[in-house]
């Protein structure tokens, strides 16, 4: 199920994985902070931006019921490039070397699963300081 978090928070945080665990513990751990949106796959974070919605962060898992991380990249990147470039990839794959063979070269960071929450505050942190910065 879709849904956001609509408050006046500094930042906005969406997730995009079907794992609905992975989505609480990031908004649960965000919220206090920034607005999460959650979003089980590529189509209701693409419905979303066509209507006009930004984010700081995206993180999005590489491994997602009908689609994948790389191909939600390679859509944003098309129609929002701006978008793609928000994008951090999240999983649970063994190594980074393992990871890489399946993004390639997109020049994207990984956040492994299961992450640390200091971890994931500093990674949007970051980036919404940089978006806002």
């Amino acid at each position: 199920m879709d849904s956001a978090i609509s408050t006046t928070r500094s930042g906005r945080v969406a997730v995009v994985d079907d794992e609905p665990m992975i989505g609480d513990v990031v908004q649960r751990t965000l919220r206090k902070v920034y607005e999460v949106s959650l979003f089980e796959g590529e189509g209701g974070l693409v419905k979303s931006l066509s209507e006009g919605q930004r984010y700081d962060l995206i993180l999005c898992d590489l491994f997602l019921a009908g689609s994948s991380g790389r191909g939600v990249f390679e859509r944003l990147h098309a129609e929002w490039p701006d978008q793609a470039e928000r994008i951090v990839f999240m999983s649970g794959v063994s190594s980074e070397e393992e990871w890489r063979e399946i993004v390639g070269d997109l020049g994207r960071e990984f956040l492994k699963k299961p992450f640390s929450l200091e971890a994931l505050r500093d990674l949007a942190d970051r980036y919404v300081a940089a978006a806002q910065g």
